[in-house]
Order: C-alpha cells, then structure tokens, then sequence
C-alpha cells in the first residue's frame, strides 16, 4: 500500500500531533509514505525534526485550488499513492474534488476527531462525503453522532480508539523538574490549552474548597495562556480564591506525558471534549484520572472504577471527587491500575497502529 498522510493546519494541537504519530508509525514500518504539511508550519518543522521527508503545500484557498489539486495530482502520480488519509476536516473539499478530478484512482478515509453538531446535508457536504471511502471517528458517542448527520452508508462510518505510548521513564528529568517546582503534598496535574472552557477555571475553585477543608495539595498547570488576558483572569481567580500560592503555573514542556508520573491525580475538567487524549495518556503512566462527563470522556473513565467523572460545571461534585482521592492513597493505586489495564486493552499504541493499517489497507 502506497499511503498519503496530509494535514494542511499550522498550529500543533492534539490533532496534528496524531498526524505526526501516524507518519512516525509508517516511515518506521518502513511502509511507502508521503506526508504532506502546509509550508512554513510547525508540522513540517516537526516532520524535519523526525527525519521523516514530507511535501509542502501552500494555504489552500479558492484562488488557488485548482494549482493544489494539480499538484496534488502529480504527488499522487508520482508516488502510485493507493490511500489518502486526511486529518482535518478543512481538507476535505480539497482531497474531494482531487479525487473528483484525478485519473489515477484512490481511496479516502477520514478521521474525525471533533464533534459534528449539525447536519450536513447541503449540496457541497453531500459532495464531500459521497468521495471519502472510510470516516473513523475517535469514541463510539461521535460514531453514532456522524451516522446519523453524514450522508454516507452506515459500515463506512466505524470507530477506531485513540492509541498513546507508555511514557518514557525518566527518573533524572523528573527530579529536575521538581527541583524546580517541589511540593510534599498530593501533587495534582492538568494539562491542557489555557483558555475558556478548558476547565483551568474549574480547578481553581476546587482547591478553594478543598483548602477551606484543610486539605493540603499542589495543582500543576501546563500550557500555553492562547490569550494574556485571559492569563490575567486565572490569576486573579487564583489570588481571590486564596490558592495562588498552591498552583505552579509550568508553562509548555517539551514531551510533558513523560512527566505525567510525577504526579498523584491528573484532570480535565474541560466544559466539551470529543475524546481526551490526556486522560489515556494518564492511564498508560499509571496516574489515576478525573474528567468532566461529557464527550468521549465517559468511554474513557468507569466511574469509580479507572477514576471519577464529573458533571461539567459541577465544581462542587469536583471538589469532592478529588477530595476522596487526595485523602486516600491506596484508593489511587487501586484505580490506576485500573485505568492501565484498561489502557492495555484498548487504547494501546501498538493495537491502534497495528487496526489502523489493517482499516487502511482493507479499504
């Protein structure tokens, strides 16, 4: 199979770093892979960095689509490429009328990673999905949620679980890193954007009312502020609630799931997300996890069991929830073993890899 990666984005989120998984997982299967990233992007740097050779495309745009598609369609030429997998949904129109356009015939498959809210039934979506030959989504919930606003046959939508990999251990960077930031209490971690809806808000009450019950801890905070005045806002929440002096703000760290270890209790008390790659990177650390329910985030966590999910919102029940985890030791033993044996049975890096190049190469 001659397989196609492409993700024309220039920022480097959760979704284009599965991108970058995906072309890492077949330039080491030494499999025929072409990778394809916007000029002058982040993902291209980090391609480069990896020693994995991709192709640039400028920005697509309506003046020049017709110049991608040419271009595209000599890649496509030139690399005999069988498959095309496509990463963020602003690509699709563009792979669509490739296809659409193109002699030499291929497959589409698509995966989605982000919620759909609407239904898409206009003559351009109708378009788009009657060229893609296999849309995977990341949870169950978002596979039930595409059958019924997508135009496409119900076994052409199917669900593949996210796959992470065990954290790398490092003793010796995780000492410096809490040289830097030493705490003696239970050590809480987020990692996360910081920006509205992300929940870093959420945390900040928490320990409020976990302080007020005399419960000592330390929340680590990691990310980048996406605005500084929102950074302002957190800050203030924190000094008014009295916890700012309880809260290390770590910024962004270079490969930070390595440091997930570190830590007693990782959360995410995200208002919405569709999977929460986060939290089964916590599981393969073997940190027990907390996460609003909502999403995909309740096929990630059995409550009570690999951790404790959350009404959004809902800081009270937060604050609760954590406080029986912070107090008892043996109940995050218990429930991280839980999640990572969990994580071994279905969100393994190795067993997603391994069904994604089975998905591929059946299509």
């Amino acid at each position: 199979m001659n397989l196609l990666e492409i993700c024309l984005n220039s920022s480097l989120g959760g979704l284009e770093l599965y991108f970058v998984w995906c072309c890492e997982y077949f330039y080491g299967q030494k499999m025929s892979l072409t990778a394809v990233t916007l000029e002058n992007s982040r993902l291209h740097s980090t391609l480069s960095a990896k020693k994995i050779p991709s192709v640039c495309l400028p920005t697509t745009t309506p003046w020049n689509l017709l110049i991608q598609i040419r271009r595209l369609q000599k890649i496509i030429v030139q690399n005999n490429i069988d498959v095309i997998h496509v990463h963020h949904k602003r690509d699709l129109f563009l792979i669509a009328c490739t296809k659409f356009l193109s002699s030499k015939k291929f497959r589409f498959v698509h995966t989605r990673q982000m919620e759909m809210p609407h239904k898409k039934s206009d003559p351009y979506h109708r378009f788009i999905y009657s060229q893609i030959d296999l849309l995977l989504c990341v949870t169950e919930k978002l596979t039930q949620e595409v059958r019924e606003r997508v135009p496409m046959p119900a076994e052409k939508i199917q669900c593949l679980y996210y796959g992470v990999r065990e954290p790398h251990t490092n003793e010796e960077r995780i000492k410096e890193f809490l040289k830097k930031f030493p705490s003696t209490a239970v050590k809480i971690a987020m990692f996360s954007r910081i920006e509205e809806g992300k929940g870093q808000d959420k945390l900040i009450a928490a320990l409020k009312k976990l302080k007020s019950a005399n419960i000592p801890l330390k929340a680590y905070i990691f990310g980048h502020f996406m605005k500084p005045e929102y950074e302002k806002i957190l800050h203030q929440k924190a000094k008014d609630a009295g916890v700012d002096s309880d809260i290390y703000w770590c910024g962004f760290q270079k490969d930070p799931v390595d440091l997930m270890p570190a830590f007693d209790v990782i959360v995410m008390p995200s208002q919405q997300e569709t999977f929460g790659l986060v939290l089964i990177e916590a599981m393969a650390a073997k940190v027990v996890i907390m996460g609003s329910h909502s999403g995909g985030v309740p096929e990630i966590i059995d409550d009570g069991v690999t951790g404790y999910t959350f009404a959004p919102n809902n800081t009270d029940e937060f604050a609760e929830k954590l406080k029986i985890l912070v107090s008892d030791p043996h109940k995050r033993q218990e429930m991280a073993q839980a999640g990572y044996e969990k994580y071994n049975a279905l969100f393994s890096y190795e067993k997603h890899f391994k069904m994604l190049e089975d998905r591929l190469k059946n299509v």
